[in-house]
């Protein structure tokens, strides 16, 4: 037998470890549809919330940082200038 006739077989061994296999059994399409259909809007939700979160946690300590944001936005461009 050669290499080349092998090589087709080779995936044989591995079937087993790559099925997703939980407790009853294999991972079907239609088992994967309810997980999509729930992990879809919570990740869409926590990606709409994220704008949000950021601008008003930046309204908050906006009056901490006025005082030096010249400063940071000076050394901010110096590194990108070197």
């Amino acid at each position: 037998m050669t290499f080349f006739r092998a090589v087709p077989h080779r995936h044989r061994a591995f079937d087993g470890c790559l099925r997703r296999v939980d407790l009853q059994g294999p991972f079907h399409a239609e088992d994967r549809q309810k997980v999509y259909a729930l992990h879809r809007p919570l990740f869409g939700g926590f990606q709409a919330l994220m704008p949000l979160t950021g601008y008003l946690l930046g309204s908050q300590f906006s009056g901490y940082i006025e005082r030096f944001d010249h400063w940071i936005a000076f050394v901010l461009l110096a590194l990108i200038g070197l």
